[in-house]
């Protein structure tokens, strides 16, 4: 738990918590909601744990001069207050909430943000254990436009994938459509890369899902039907193999019994069948 020094300046109260400034383009507000969506409708963290994930909301803190805003952050074991009456309680009051966010995402839309500069720096020193860079076209990375940090005692390290151990999430680039924008997206996944899916996403997969069983329900009653009336045919052809048999014995008993009687006439005759036939 980090230990803040008090500052006398410092009054949640006197600070600005929101302005009427716009998010950087229509694509950073898509790719924003695609990381905070899909957490609140599909993710289902370790021990049911509360969490916070949310876009463009300030952290603001008496260790900073200046509050920072990142394009998003996650925080385990946080509760959203109910009350909207102070403005420590409409964004994320270090001080208050006793915690750094575990994860925080800058998405880069030109080379004025400073991610890997100050940014770098002011999430390390107030307690962030994972930070992401997401440049999309390039402005500030090389290559690869996704970067990973993990910071230790507040110093930053690379880590060669954006997987967030403590977390039980990781980030990964995903090539598809969301809202009618095809793309190449920044997403939440799991250990094996799975994306955490958007409600509509998990809509769909519970559709065919649903269709799946159902078609697997038709095909089982179908096969069913099929055994019962493979069963019923071999039972009637059992049946009739008896029936048959049934009818040889009895032609087989009446032949002897005509035979027997033959016998019979010819020994009143004085034959004797067994050595004159």
């Amino acid at each position: 738990m980090l230990t803040y020094k008090e500052k006398k300046n410092f009054n949640i109260e006197e600070m600005e918590i929101e302005d009427s400034k716009p998010v950087d383009n229509i694509f950073s507000e898509k790719q924003m909601r695609l990381l905070t969506e899909p957490l609140y409708t599909s993710w289902k963290p370790k021990e049911h744990i509360n969490f916070l994930v949310t876009a463009n909301v300030g952290i603001f803190t008496e260790i900073l001069e200046n509050p920072i805003v990142p394009d998003v952050l996650l925080s385990l074991e946080v509760d959203i207050p109910e009350s909207r009456k102070k403005k420590e309680d409409l964004c994320y009051y270090l001080d208050k909430i006793g915690k750094a966010p575990e994860v925080v995402i800058e998405i880069v839309s030109n080379k004025e943000g400073n991610e890997l500069d100050s940014k770098l720096k002011d999430y390390g020193k107030i307690g962030v254990l994972y930070y992401t860079v997401y440049d999309p076209d390039l402005h500030i990375l090389k290559g690869n436009p996704v970067s990973s940090f993990k910071y230790k005692k507040g110093m930053a390290f690379r880590i060669e994938k954006s997987w967030f151990e403590e977390v039980g999430l990781g980030l990964r680039l995903w090539d598809g459509i969301f809202e009618n924008q095809h793309g190449t997206w920044l997403r939440w996944c799991d250990y094996f890369g799975e994306v955490i899916p958007t409600g509509k996403e998990l809509a769909e997969l519970e559709r065919r899902k649903t269709a799946i069983e159902q078609k697997q329900r038709i095909e089982a009653q179908k096969q069913r039907m099929e055994a019962q009336k493979q069963a019923e045919v071999e039972k009637n052809c059992r049946m009739e193999a008896q029936k048959q048999a049934e009818i040889e014995k009895n032609y087989r008993m009446e032949a002897q019994r005509q035979a027997e009687h033959l016998a019979q006439k010819l020994r009143e005759l004085g034959f004797n069948p067994e050595q004159d036939l």
